[in-house]
């Protein structure tokens, strides 16, 4: 087990690190290290927060479904709204708080993969694969 997670921490490592020489090679005669500094700074918030999930139980993200969940839904309503959501290219997808966009439907996504487990119904504790796909969270999954 250790020689698998140590083969992909490696391999995550190296197309990060191949990543920054692109990004730095083909932004550095616009805007010098700008680009690299901003990923450099996610790339470590991006660790922090993968070294906070390996340490916590991810058992209790079952109590969280349905907040987060609900949370996904009103942030893709909110965006609809004039002066909340960012018009960009014609199309109201992103919020802008202070030169940092997000999109909301980045978050649904993810909601709606892990929700649509629910494709996969247990209600006798076993998965029935072909049942139309449902986006609300199952009690549990397979």
């Amino acid at each position: 087990m250790k020689v698998a997670v140590t083969t992909l921490a490696f391999c995550v490592a190296a197309l990060l690190a191949l990543g920054l020489v692109m990004l730095y090679s083909s932004s550095v005669t616009q805007v010098g290290a700008h680009y690299l500094m901003m990923q450099l700074i996610w790339c470590a918030l991006g660790f922090v927060l993968c070294v906070a999930a390996t340490t916590l139980d991810y058992q209790w993200l079952k109590k969280l479904a349905w907040p987060v969940f609900i949370f996904a839904l009103l942030l893709l309503l909110l965006v609809l709204v004039p002066h909340i959501g960012r018009k960009i290219n014609g199309a109201r997808r992103w919020f802008d708080f202070h030169g940092v966009r997000f999109q909301p439907s980045e978050l649904g996504k993810s909601r709606s993969s892990s929700c649509s487990r629910g494709m996969a119904t247990v209600t006798s504790g076993r998965c029935r694969p072909g049942n139309a796909v449902s986006f609300f969270p199952a009690r549990s999954s397979c």
